[in-house]
């Protein structure tokens, strides 16, 4: 299966329709900032399956549909999602580890840096697509994960 990862697209969706276009993922993961984007980018893509979670910028979103993180998984894999702004990602990712950790998640993605990540940490694969413009695509295939950016 195939993942596109945005985040922090701040009212911007033009990368991430063109990304959208030219992998047709499986999946669309947006890790917050700004939710009204994804409510677009659904609203283009209907036939796209997108999974969200809010950001530091969504304080005021009225629909609470979209949850500050998501544990689930796919492909065997166990996926944890968050913006990244609870977890003080900006000065280090030791939060983040730990409760990825705590719940046995094997893919951390996460946003709110405005910097591209990718690292593997143990069993932890961490990304972070960076921001407007920037994206990557995450790829599971058996038990293999690869991923790109963008």
């Amino acid at each position: 299966m195939k993942y596109l990862i945005i985040s922090d697209t701040h009212g911007y969706i033009t990368a991430a329709c063109d990304a959208i276009k030219k992998h047709s993922p499986d999946y669309c993961i947006h890790l917050g900032d700004v939710a009204q984007d994804c409510e677009d980018l659904e609203a283009t893509f209907p036939r796209q399956k997108f999974i969200f979670v809010k950001g530091n910028n969504d304080v005021w979103l009225r629909n609470n549909m979209f949850p500050d993180e998501r544990f689930f998984e796919l492909e065997g894999k166990n996926f944890f999602l968050t913006h990244g702004h609870k977890y003080h990602v900006k000065f280090g990712l030791d939060a983040l580890k730990k409760t990825a950790t705590e719940k046995k998640a094997d893919i951390v993605l996460y946003g709110h840096t405005h910097i591209q990540n990718l690292e593997e940490d143990g069993r932890l694969f961490i990304l972070n697509p960076g921001a407007r413009g920037k994206y990557a695509l995450l790829t599971i295939d058996n038990d293999t994960i690869k991923a790109e950016l963008f």
